[in-house]
């Protein structure tokens, strides 16, 4: 499956306009050209209003982000939170066809950098939760280095057993699950209140891949975690 390809990232300065040339896969989420106005960072998707909706409610989760407040109906939905430096955090989404989705992301009060970027991660994670993709992928190994990825010989469904027995094994705190017949994924906490993902995934060539995220950055710490929760997955499948 050919993965997103970004060709051209433009930044205009006062409207800061990014536009985003990629090729699609079929079974990848298509997004749109990304806006940056009066300090909201605004993105359309390929996805249903629900699909997004539950994507963004995951990332919130994900991000470690307290819901304040959260509505959805058939056209809009909204959550609203605050990052842990007190700066507030406004995800709305509005609904464009049966098929494809508007998210704005505003986080603080002022257009500044630091509040366009922590919009940007926002929206790279919702992509992420639609996909089980990386954009930034493309830039080499190092991108995700803060996921540590295996494959296993063994039947889906057990992979997915060892994974539940792992993290917990691990002592991690249980945030949400999530399965069907070919994907399952796991959110969960450390004691330290590090986030963790395990996505299970089930391969066309028989047995499972197993994806384990911790944290939102690349460090030895969320590595050794990763590699940790992989070494628990496979004791269980023995």
């Amino acid at each position: 499956m050919k993965k997103v390809v970004l060709l051209l990232a433009l930044f205009v300065p006062g409207c800061l306009a990014a536009v985003v040339i990629g090729i699609i896969a079929a079974g990848v989420v298509a997004v749109g050209t990304y806006s940056y106005v009066n300090n909201v960072l605004i993105r359309n998707y390929d996805a249903a209003l629900d699909s997004c909706w539950e994507a963004v409610r995951r990332t919130v989760k994900f991000a470690n982000l307290p819901t304040e407040k959260e509505a959805v109906d058939m056209q809009r939905g909204e959550v609203r939170s605050r990052m842990a430096d007190g700066r507030r955090v406004v995800i709305a989404l509005e609904k464009l066809t049966d098929k494809s989705t508007k998210v704005s992301v505003t986080v603080g009060d002022f257009e500044k950098q630091d509040n366009r970027e922590a919009a940007q991660k926002i929206h790279e994670e919702v992509y992420h939760q639609l996909t089980g993709k990386y954009e930034r992928e493309q830039a080499g190994p190092d991108a995700a280095a803060n996921t540590i990825t295996e494959e296993h010989s063994a039947p889906y469904d057990r992979v997915w057993e060892a994974a539940i027995a792992g993290v917990k094994n691990l002592g991690f705190q249980a945030v949400a699950q999530s399965r069907d017949a070919l994907k399952g994924i796991i959110t969960c906490k450390r004691a330290d209140g590090t986030a963790v993902e395990v996505i299970v995934e089930k391969l066309d060539k028989g047995g499972a891949s197993v994806q384990v995220r911790v944290g939102t950055a690349r460090s030895e710490e969320n590595a050794r975690a990763g590699r940790a929760v992989q070494t628990q997955i496979r004791e269980g499948l023995k």
